[in-house]
């Protein structure tokens, strides 16, 4: 819950809605969002765009203050952005479909556009605009992996490399110049051992818990998976193959065939079937569970990747042999 303040001075910047953000939480906002402004204003939001639609779409609608009064009775509670709301309700109403790019957004009043104002956490202005892309770009900032966490939280700590600890709960209450946010908390990788942080969204938040709770049983495993990494069968043949493999984008190049193959080995292992483990006795239970499974898991995993990178340099010389044909030709 964000704080909204009114502000009714036409023509001047700061003229209608603005949403005061804390910086640690910018990332949450989205221009979805946004689009719903308030409800004391939602009706004359949609007969404004309504109104500039163009003609040949416009006159179905007329007369477009009973539209949109009719609208507001039927649009209830939804997540879906305004627009796609507004276009479906108004399709089914008439029959008549409206394309998004026609309707006049960026052009509204800026009263009628939610005013975005950034604070740090004195609560002092960084920046405020309509703009919410542009604010994001300058001011929201982004931890390690690309998740955003929200510090001070006396749950958070490092260098974790066994389970020490209570359960994690699945979110937390911090307060920032006098305004509750609700913070995520997550184990998140940090390489040689992983970390409890508390992160600004659920979504990166499961992401990041995912990737933790897996650099977790490894830690815990560490023996087993000195083993597992001398015992990796094909593992020659296989490095060969993979270096002449195409990496998808995004793809960690220092990152190596072995590490990748452990890391599915560990997902099928004790991961598919425990998404989200948050306690100590769910932790060492799952690790009793399957850990007499690794060897079995590995020769599994290790005979599919061989297979599919065999596939893979078989497609790769037929397709090369196929565009040299027809290049010839």
């Amino acid at each position: 819950r964000l704080p909204l303040q009114y502000h009714f001075e036409p023509g001047q910047a700061a003229d209608g809605v603005t949403l005061v953000v804390p910086q640690e939480v910018l990332g949450q906002i989205s221009e979805e969002h946004l689009q719903w402004l308030v409800p004391g204003m939602l009706q004359e939001r949609i007969v404004t765009l309504l109104r500039g639609l163009p003609k040949s779409l416009r006159k179905h609608f007329v007369p477009i203050p009973d539209t949109a009064a009719r609208l507001l009775e039927e649009l209830g509670s939804t997540d879906a952005p305004l627009l796609q709301a507004v276009g479906q309700h108004l399709q089914r109403m008439g029959g008549v479909y409206i394309p998004e790019d026609a309707w006049p957004d960026e052009s509204l009043p800026s009263h009628l556009r939610m005013n975005v104002r950034v604070v740090n956490g004195e609560g002092a202005t960084l920046g405020e605009g309509r703009d919410l892309a542009i604010l994001k770009k300058k001011y929201a900032s982004q931890g390690g992996a690309g998740h955003t966490s929200l510090p001070g939280h006396n749950i958070e700590r490092s260098d974790i490399t066994g389970w020490d600890f209570d359960e994690l709960p699945q979110q937390v209450s911090i307060k920032r110049t006098g305004i509750k946010l609700t913070g995520y908390p997550a184990l998140v990788d940090e390489g040689k051992s992983v970390a409890i942080r508390v992160l600004d969204s659920q979504a990166t938040a499961q992401q990041a818990h995912h990737a933790g709770l897996r650099r977790l049983i490894m830690l815990t495993l560490s023996e087993q998976m000195r083993y597992l990494r001398k015992q990796l069968p094909h593992l020659d043949q296989m490095r060969l193959q993979y270096a002449k493999a195409s990496k998808p984008a995004g793809h960690k190049a220092a990152v190596s065939l072995d590490e990748e193959l452990l890391t599915l080995i560990i997902e099928r292992a004790f991961l598919d079937d425990n998404p989200d483990i948050r306690s100590r006795s769910a932790f060492e239970g799952m690790i009793g569970k399957h850990k007499g499974e690794l060897m079995e898991f590995s020769n599994s995993s290790c005979q599919l990747v061989a297979e599919i990178l065999t596939l893979y340099q078989q497609v790769r010389k037929t397709l090369s042999a196929t565009t040299a044909i027809n290049y010839l030709a």
